[in-house]
């Protein structure tokens, strides 16, 4: 009997996310607005993970399972292989394991698809099929990924001279053009020697290594925007320090992010931040001249940068 092309299975792509113990309930949500939103496209699911405990994994990984007939592939990623590197501010450890999803990643994957842990999948991501194709015809650029504008200036003193800078919350990686050039590694000696010095930690390592070796994604598959989503937005990431499960927050997508939050084995909770508070409902007339005793504080350590 002839095979009909209907009944070709639907490509798929693969996906990756990191998390350590600290943000694995949000990594769970990113998961499950996927598996809700795009389930048919959604390839193997791999986890590099650090210090998350193993009962919480396997919680996860049977929810996955009985909900939504997925495996999860987890990747346990030790202390030693980010030893040296350096965070600050509302950044962990765990934000610094994208880089290494080369070496840690089965070598069999020629490219996947990178979501950070404060994302929620709301649109169909079905075009990131043939923008992956595009990507390995090109031979050159690494990955795919949404600009930030007016970003990247910061950079210019450690040699950074490119007009455009990416956001690393959302990446379609080339594998095999990142691992032929061992990017993974220069990544990690960038990480390194800076100590902790760049403000935007693991983002500003990848954009000084990877400058002008990247293709633009629309902004619908990585919306910054805080204040408004566009209709057409695809992928919603949450990129600053002010979460939707903080208080205060006020994100237009934060009733999104609890619904699929709850529909993880951890459901949703509020979780209590005075400097979260000091930013959404103080005036900032009053914010300003508050700014000599809040850098103080800062300096002290009171409050986290």
């Amino acid at each position: 009997m002839p095979y009909h092309p209907s009944q070709m299975p639907t490509p798929t792509i693969p996906i990756a996310l990191c998390s350590d113990r600290h943000y694995f309930a949000h990594l769970a949500t990113t998961v499950v607005s996927l598996l809700e939103t795009n389930r048919v496209i959604t390839g193997d699911i791999h986890l590099l993970v650090n210090n998350v405990p193993t009962e919480t994994i396997k919680l996860f990984r049977s929810h996955v399972h009985s909900t939504y007939g997925a495996e999860i592939k987890v990747i346990p990623v030790p202390d030693s292989a980010m030893e040296g590197i350096g965070v600050s501010g509302h950044w962990t450890l765990g934000t610094y394991l994208k880089l290494f999803l080369g070496e840690f990643l089965p070598q069999h994957l020629d490219k996947v698809l990178f979501l950070d842990s404060d994302v929620i999948v709301v649109g169909d991501l079905k075009d990131l099929l043939s923008r992956a194709e595009t990507l390995a015809e090109s031979r050159v650029q690494m990955l795919a990924a949404v600009p930030e504008a007016g970003s990247g200036t910061h950079l210019r003193r450690w040699g950074f001279s490119s007009t455009t800078y990416f956001n690393a919350g959302v990446m379609l990686i080339d594998l095999n053009a990142w691992r032929d050039q061992g990017i993974g590694s220069h990544l990690q000696d960038i990480a390194r020697s800076m100590q902790g010095q760049l403000p935007v930690h693991d983002q500003d390592v990848l954009n000084l290594v990877l400058e002008n070796q990247w293709i633009v994604l629309p902004n619908e598959f990585n919306e910054l925007r805080k204040l408004a989503i566009r209709p057409e937005s695809k992928i919603v990431h949450f990129a600053s320090a002010d979460k939707p499960w903080k208080t205060g927050n006020r994100h237009p997508a934060r009733a999104q992010y609890k619904r699929f939050r709850d529909k993880t084995p951890f459901p949703y909770k509020t979780e209590f931040d005075p400097q979260n508070l000091y930013r959404n409902y103080l005036p900032s007339g009053f914010r300003h001249l508050l700014q000599p005793t809040t850098r103080w504080m800062r300096k002290l350590g009171l409050l986290p940068d």
